[in-house]
């Protein structure tokens, strides 16, 4: 069952970022990037034309602005797999992961609040724009504190056929945080490729974002395949045996908080079995060599 849910988890989160790009790009026509030096006026004049059109975009955007959520607990799911005793990377992945879905959450607010009275000041307006977009572009710099985790699990793995990251994708890991940390820089500049629609803060950030995206993506659906085919095969084994149906795992994580594949209950079954027919034979023993 667990993994039908990692696999109907990440189609959401793939589902939902979809929808969140195509009214980024379709509905809010913010694709290229508006510059940061408009004036007041065209800045009034970008969120009057196609008013409706634009606040549908922003409720779809709001609607879908969570996609990252889905992914981040299969992350931290599979990465818990590949540690041992207290699973500290995975819980600071998840948390800084779930912290980090407002930064998709947040900018689409604000732009519908600068869309939604087009009769106010236009400097108002103003002000309104540029927070989202700020908002929207710098804060990935804290998308670094989510991928660290990552890494560290990929590059001190130990056990490649069981764990979800391979060495490749904690390289690409640290260079996606270190792109992603370009993005502060539209704080200083206006103009140029450090402005929050020049190469350096969004267009280099996004690119290499979108592939590792992709790439988590791909991994953890082979992952989640290769450990399905591993728990279906030491059920057959263990049943040709003519065993008890354990899993090829049969060492616990301890201290993870999420149900596993250990059968403690079926251990603990054969062992009372044995132990009560040990004292069952003591006893018939026993009687024999009083009578004799």
């Amino acid at each position: 069952m667990q993994f039908k849910s990692q696999r109907a988890l990440l189609w959401i989160a793939i589902a939902f970022s979809q929808i969140y790009t195509w009214s980024f790009v379709y509905l809010l026509d913010f694709w290229p990037p508006v510059s940061p030096t408009l004036t007041a006026a065209q800045v009034l004049a970008l969120y009057s034309q196609h008013n409706m059109q634009f606040r549908s975009g922003i409720a779809l955007m709001m609607i879908s602005g969570a996609f990252c959520q889905p992914f981040n607990v299969v992350v931290a799911a599979q990465m818990a797999r590949c540690e041992t005793g207290y699973p500290l990377w995975s819980r600071m992945q998840l948390s800084a992961g779930t912290l980090g879905t407002w930064l998709f959450a947040f900018p689409p607010f604000l732009w519908g609040v600068a869309a939604f009275s087009v009769d106010r000041n236009p400097q108002i307006t103003l002000l309104v724009h540029e927070l989202a977009w700020l908002c929207f572009v710098t804060p990935p710099t804290y998308f670094a504190l989510q991928l660290i985790p990552i890494a560290v699990i990929a590059l001190s793995n130990k056990n490649p056929s069981d764990c979800a990251f391979p060495r490749w994708i904690g390289y690409l890991t640290i260079w996606t945080a270190i792109s992603a940390s370009t993005g502060v820089m539209a704080m200083l500049f206006k103009t140029g490729p450090f402005a929050w629609n020049g190469i350096l803060s969004f267009y280099m950030p996004l690119t290499i974002f979108s592939t590792w995206l992709i790439s988590m993506v791909i991994t953890m659906f082979r992952a989640i395949g290769r450990q399905e085919r591993a728990a279906k095969g030491g059920h057959i084994l263990s049943s040709s045996a003519g065993q008890t149906k354990l899993p090829l795992q049969t060492k616990p994580n301890i201290g993870c908080s999420y149900p596993r594949e250990f059968a403690y209950s079926e251990i603990r079954t054969d062992l009372s079995k044995q132990f009560s027919g040990y004292l069952k034979d003591s006893r018939t023993h026993d009687k024999g060599g009083s009578k004799s």
